[in-house]
């Protein structure tokens, strides 16, 4: 899914939409990097407050665009 700046969802509220028998792994990465692996609890802010422009629910991976 790829959305425009004006209505791209922060990883905060993608997340928070989440039901709560969902994985709590999750791998964020831009196009050439990964920069989170692990446990959704343990994100940091900048991450959480990050827009999300495209992403995998089903395998749980979130991908931003720089």
């Amino acid at each position: 899914m790829v959305r425009t700046c004006e209505e791209a969802p922060t990883l905060k509220e993608l997340l928070s939409t989440r039901k709560k028998d969902h994985a709590n792994s999750i791998i964020v990465s831009t196009k050439n990097k990964d920069l989170f692996k692990g446990d959704v609890s343990e994100l940091p802010e900048e991450l959480l407050n990050i827009q999300i422009f495209a992403w995998d629910k089903r395998d749980g991976i979130y991908i931003t665009i720089e």
